[in-house]
């Protein structure tokens, strides 16, 4: 039984003490993006896909709980760590009979359209309202191109009907937005459809997607073109179900490997982490910065490059950096914010608030308003955000409160492991959803963060 149903908003309080170092093993969890993509595209393959280190957040079990309503079986395979799943296979779904609630995740409702449409059934979405009407119609407008009717309220807000054809009509799409979750959607789609899809990129996005499907036996052709990244999938293929062992997040194995560099005497190895390139840009950017990450036992797993990384203490400087690179980390600002405070010198990342968009500016003003509080001398400058780097200590001593959003939980606990006082953080929701173990981990390795209360509004 799967629930992933919303609960009472909770606060949590956590305190981040100063560490002394930071040693041992560090299992980092899953893969969001994977995980999901494993479940989606087991259930549309024939036969039996077992899932190894599955990332167990909400996201993740609504993606499977999703995907039972559709007609698959999804199942954890006792206590351990893998899942089973058995699929129906393209264009095999059975039509759900109640709402599908994304809750507050677009792009798992991007996704399950992109599965949804490929036999003729209708689908009712729903969510918590977050989802913005820009990103829902840059989602369904390509797919009303390959026969697909979606019905909505006035304004283009949830919930919404997904009427797909008898036959998806297969399309050539040039993707006027940067969205591996758009991508993946039409991709998933093309799955179903007779013919062959073709999308052009002009901005590469994350190719876990393409990675998958190959693995599951797709007809994929990749290629650079004048016009951009041209993606090219047959249609009808049947896709078999397989082996695969989910690599750890690289998203969340920064916010160890930054603690473990800022902090003296520290060496920590984090196993099986993903290293894929798209994906990697804020570990290059650290080790530019002077950073001792070391990738060792490199191998391929399931199509995807992964490498245990050894991390050790080191002294930063601070850098500039590019624009392309430094919007290429935009999930990962607030962490890599923590490391260019303490490193040696300034930091620049060049072309970084021009190049956001509205809700991602907001959400870095209100990051730097409470970097400022604890001690961060942090400004913007123009289109660039200069960071002045502060090796000699963070002050700290604040508190700060933080809804939703674990990349900034998370680099402020790390914060507080390197800062001259503790630094309290109120997590609203009460869970660390992308990486849930965070403090039992860190405290093992020699962090100090502790729970001081929790209460519900």
């Amino acid at each position: 039984m799967l629930s992933s149903d919303m609960e009472p908003l909770v606060t949590k309080r956590l305190i981040s003490s100063r560490a002394r170092s930071l040693a041992g093993k560090i299992n980092i969890p899953g893969d969001n993006l994977i995980s999901q993509r494993s479940l989606i595209l087991g259930s549309l393959s024939i036969g039996e896909t077992i899932i190894e280190g599955l990332l167990e957040n909400d996201e993740v079990l609504a993606t499977a709980k999703a995907m039972q309503s559709f007609g698959a079986t999804i199942e954890k395979m006792g206590k351990g760590v893998h899942w089973r799943v058995v699929g129906r296979g393209v264009g095999g779904l059975d039509e759900p009979t109640d709402v599908i609630n994304c809750n507050n995740a677009i792009s798992n409702l991007q996704l399950l359209i992109g599965a949804a449409v490929g036999q003729p059934i209708t689908t009712f979405f729903t969510g918590n309202g977050s989802f913005q009407p820009q990103s829902l119609w840059q989602t369904v407008e390509p797919l009303e191109s390959m026969g697909v009717k979606v019905v909505a309220h006035k304004g283009f807000t949830l919930p919404i009907a997904v009427i797909a054809p008898e036959t998806l009509i297969p399309i050539s799409y040039i993707m006027p937005t940067s969205s591996d979750s758009i991508k993946s959607a039409i991709l998933i789609a093309g799955i179903a459809a007779p013919g062959e899809t073709t999308l052009i990129e002009t901005v590469t996005t994350y190719d876990h997607t393409e990675i998958m499907l190959r693995y599951f036996g797709a007809e994929i052709n990749i290629k650079n073109t004048e016009a951009g990244r041209c993606i090219s999938l047959l249609g009808e293929v049947e896709l078999t179900g397989r082996q695969i062992v989910i690599p750890a997040n690289p998203a969340s194995a920064v916010f160890p490997a930054v603690a473990a560099l800022l902090i003296e005497d520290s060496e920590i190895l984090l196993p099986n982490v993903g290293v894929n390139p798209l994906r990697f840009y804020v570990f290059e950017a650290l080790q530019e910065m002077g950073a001792d990450i070391e990738l060792i036992n490199r191998r391929m797993k399931c199509g995807e490059p992964t490498a245990d990384l050894a991390v050790r203490h080191s002294r930063l400087k601070g850098i500039e950096v590019p624009q392309k690179q430094a919007l290429s980390m935009v999930n990962e600002y607030p962490i890599f914010l923590v490391a260019a405070a303490c490193a040696d010198g300034v930091t620049i990342m060049r072309g970084l608030i021009s190049g956001m968009k509205v809700k991602e500016r907001n959400q870095l003003i209100d990051t730097i308003n409470d970097l400022i509080s604890v001690g961060v001398q942090i400004e913007i400058d123009g289109a660039d955000l200069k960071v002045i780097g502060a090796s000699n200590g963070i002050a700290g001593g604040a508190k700060i409160s933080v809804d939703i959003n674990d990349c900034i939980i998370l680099a402020f606990l790390v914060l507080g492991m390197v800062s001259m006082d503790k630094i309290a953080i109120d997590v609203v929701t009460g869970v660390i959803n992308s990486f849930p173990s965070f403090s039992k981990l860190m405290n093992k390795a020699g962090a100090s963060i502790t729970n001081i209360d929790d209460y519900c509004y």
